[in-house]
């Protein structure tokens, strides 16, 4: 596991000391965002995982705020069960519209 980890910061720094990398990011958190996924997508070409299915896991599955180390050791793409990701896609796909509902959705995301 330590050469396939080595290998994958190695492409990380490539990529950040590129100066055409960075061209677009307006702000610090722009930033931080790219080269976040970056690092999944680069991670998952390594682990031969098509990289939509291990970005959407991840996104789905992780343990935000969580500062337990196990717990974000069962994201690596080595360890993640791609059959709960399938079982989570059957769920949403059969989601029914609450026709009682007044009040409209609000979506938000999850801040630093």
């Amino acid at each position: 596991m330590r050469n396939f980890a080595l290998c994958c910061e190695q492409i990380a720094k490539c990529w950040a000391t590129g100066r055409g990398n960075w061209l677009f990011s307006e702000t610090v958190d722009g930033a931080d965002a790219s080269s976040f996924f970056m690092s999944l997508i680069e991670t998952a070409k390594r682990a031969n995982i098509s990289t939509n299915d291990y970005i959407e896991y991840v996104l789905t599955f992780a343990p935000y705020g969580s500062k337990d180390d196990s717990e974000w050791e069962k994201m690596l793409p080595w360890n993640i069960d791609l059959n709960r990701l399938n079982k989570h896609r059957a769920m949403i796909s059969q989601a029914k519209v609450d026709e009682n509902r007044k009040d409209p959705y609000i979506l938000c995301g999850n801040s630093r």
